[in-house]
């Protein structure tokens, strides 16, 4: 679904290249697309992505909610 997203942002983005603000928003999303799947790797830790894993992966906000009750 996401490559369907950035296929069309990036066909929107082409479409709009005559009309000078018409096309800013969507090359925005095409580079911030770009740039997660090239800072996605060097951002990951690998005790988080084991923790997400094995499911332990809890939100602060959502253990605080959780004890508060």
């Amino acid at each position: 679904m996401l490559l369907y997203w950035a296929g069309l942002q990036v066909l929107s983005g082409v479409g709009s290249i005559g009309d000078a603000s018409a096309g800013v928003a969507f090359w925005a999303h095409v580079g911030g697309f770009a740039t997660g799947l090239l800072l996605a790797k060097p951002f990951s830790s690998a005790d988080h992505v084991a923790a997400h894993g094995a499911r332990r992966w809890r939100p602060e906000r959502l253990l605080r909610e959780r004890t508060s009750r």
